[in-house]
């Protein structure tokens, strides 16, 4: 198993950092951290069977997520074009949970 300790600092501070940018504890494994960000960089590779690879890592990643959720609670006033309602986002797969039901079209 990987250990903080052990990984290089030419990885990102994702990797490595026990806490998230909001200053949370982050429980996801170092282990799965660095493939997150493997085939994040794998992604935009020149190799197609490169690509390839990062893709199904990327789909099996997605598949098994252990969300990490970051809380937006706060809403831009009056609300305008980008802003979103208040939800939660994993740090990893971008998947979104809307706090008070699906955002509603502004207009």
């Amino acid at each position: 198993m990987t250990t903080d300790a052990t990984i290089p600092e030419l990885f990102p501070r994702g990797v490595r950092d026990p806490l998230c940018s909001q200053g949370h504890v982050v429980e996801t494994s170092t282990d799965r951290r660095l493939l997150w960000h493997l085939a994040r960089r794998m992604s935009g590779c020149g190799d197609p069977h490169l690509r390839g690879q990062a893709q199904a890592l990327s789909d099996y990643l997605h598949s098994t997520c252990e969300h990490h959720l970051h809380d937006w609670l706060t809403c831009c006033e009056p609300r305008g074009e980008g802003c979103y309602p208040p939800h939660r986002q994993c740090l990893w797969c971008h998947s979104v949970e809307w706090v008070d039901g699906p955002p509603v079209e502004i207009g």
